[in-house]
């Protein structure tokens, strides 16, 4: 009973280690991210961008700031 008790007391101590986010702000006009060793999101607040990017285990489900780019650079290059 004892080691049930200190395998369930290591397995909780482990999961907050890996998923409790420090939260770091950015003096960009508001951006904040919230970063645990196994994720990271990011809510950008800029002057003209605005958008969120998510990464889990090092792998980018979704950047915002990334399309943005890319339509100024298509933009840039656009010629009537």
């Amino acid at each position: 009973m004892k080691r049930k008790i200190e395998v369930a007391v290591i397995i909780v101590i482990a999961l907050a280690i890996l998923l409790v986010p420090c939260r770091i702000q950015y003096k960009d006009g508001g951006s904040v991210e919230y970063k645990a060793i196994t994720y990271s999101v990011t809510k950008y607040r800029r002057r003209e961008t605005r958008g969120w990017k998510i990464e889990i285990l090092g792998i980018t489900l979704r950047d915002d700031l990334e399309e943005v780019r890319k339509y100024h650079e298509w933009t840039a290059n656009y010629e009537p």
